[in-house]
């Protein structure tokens, strides 16, 4: 029985978009870009039961709403904050 572990990091990059093109480009809505960065752990007990960590946007950006011509406006700043997830699996 050979006990696994795995650790990962990831970077996300989410460029700005519309989120809506109404026919006056002053009032065109959307999201600037955003970024994230996540980390996830896994480990092996047994070869039925795992354990499983994830932790995301660990440095807790907030995704910000834009407006306007071109979405130059600031809109609102939408906070996401972080997010932690602890997963035990079980296999039979």
């Amino acid at each position: 029985n050979t006990k696994k572990f795995e650790a990962r990091v990831s970077y996300n990059h989410w460029g700005g978009y519309y989120d809506s093109i109404p026919t006056a480009p002053q009032d065109s809505v959307g999201w600037a870009d955003f970024e994230t960065v996540d980390f996830s752990l896994r480990y092996d007990i047994h070869k039925h039961f795992k354990v499983k960590f994830k932790a995301r946007n660990i440095l807790g950006k907030n995704r910000v709403r834009t407006r306007g011509i071109g979405l130059s406006d600031l809109h609102e700043e939408v906070e996401f904050g972080n997010s932690f997830f602890l997963n035990l699996v079980y296999k039979y």
